[in-house]
């Protein structure tokens, strides 16, 4: 009987030690984006999805990838690395101008491609889909080890991106910048592709105040990311009118890392031509809108965060300013 008792005490202890090696785990991410952060006037929210990201020791960053004006982007993220990267993260050039679209490879798209034949990943796509839409033209086999990949863009239907009391229309940028690359995705229909763009991120309203501490840390790190926060919050107020900002990206990555806080729902998706809602980006008279429908109404399916939970701004807060 005592050897019984030791032989269960021994398999539970292999068994608890297996288990507790299986959690620790990372969980293998690869990021693309099209950051700027620190040039006034200028969007944040890649540099703050990207400190979000570097934050949660639950994934491992396998790589980067930036797109469009991807010099400065290649800058300014080995400058965040430098402040907050806990181990070596090589960072590669993508296509430098979005806005041609699909149709040549690049350095993102063979390293990505690489990184694929070596693991499955997820992928969190912060700007337009140019480098993705290369990748499934060039290496469509790689691309099936894509578990899931997540953009920053899309809409319900008909609806429109006015934070709050906001003077202006916002436009969905990075699919606008690039829709042909995102027509060319869905047409494929192999990727398992989660919107999480406006609507997720809407509820994320980050105020002055919320700032203080990350200004109090007094560390050169810190120091940097809070001028380059304030100088946003600032653009915000004087060209919207509105007294905070949305950092749209931390939804984006926080439908794969944090998913604990998103609802995310099976849905179709469509792109429909019509009247411009926001001359920001596109000056013309009509654009193209990427528009959430049921699921019966397209021939294209998507995941679509639907509820992004009302702790989750907090949650940023304390883990990134706090």
């Amino acid at each position: 009987m005592k050897l019984v008792v030791q032989y269960l005490l021994v398999l539970f202890i292999n068994v608890s030690v297996f288990a507790s090696s299986v959690e620790a785990t990372p969980k293998k991410v690869w990021i693309d984006t099209d950051i700027i952060f620190d040039v006034f006037g200028k969007d944040v929210d890649d540099g703050v999805a990207l400190m979000l990201a570097l934050n949660n020791p639950d994934i491992e960053i396998v790589g980067i990838s930036v797109v469009h004006n991807v010099a400065h982007a290649k800058e300014v993220t080995e400058k965040i690395l430098k402040y907050y990267a806990e181990y070596d993260i090589p960072v590669y050039l993508g296509q430098d101008d979005a806005s041609k679209s699909y149709g040549s490879t690049s350095p993102a798209v063979e390293a990505l491609a690489a990184a694929l034949e070596q693991d499955s990943l997820a992928v969190l796509a912060l700007g337009p889909a140019t480098n993705i839409a290369n990748l499934l033209k060039f290496y469509p086999e790689q691309t099936k080890k894509i578990t899931d990949i997540v953009f920053c863009a899309g809409r319900t239907k008909g609806n429109v991106f006015r934070p709050k009391s906001a003077r202006k229309n916002l436009p969905d940028y990075n699919f606008e910048l690039d829709s042909a690359s995102f027509q060319y995705l869905l047409e494929k229909g192999s990727l398992n592709i989660i919107l999480a763009g406006y609507e997720a991120a809407a509820p994320i309203f980050i105020y002055k105040s919320d700032l203080k501490k990350l200004k109090e840390r007094n560390n050169p790190g810190d120091n940097w990311v809070f001028r380059k926060l304030r100088n946003w919050h600032f653009g915000w107020r004087v060209a919207l009118g509105v007294d905070g900002f949305i950092p749209f990206d931390v939804a984006t990555v926080g439908a794969i890392i944090y998913p604990e806080f998103f609802t995310i729902e099976d849905q179709g998706v469509e792109i429909n031509y019509r009247e411009n809602d926001s001359y920001f980006l596109i000056k013309a008279d009509k654009k193209n809108y990427l528009e959430v429908v049921d699921g019966a109404e397209s021939k294209y399916s998507i995941r679509y965060v639907v509820e992004t939970d009302s702790t989750y701004k907090n949650f940023i807060v304390n883990k990134l300013f706090n």
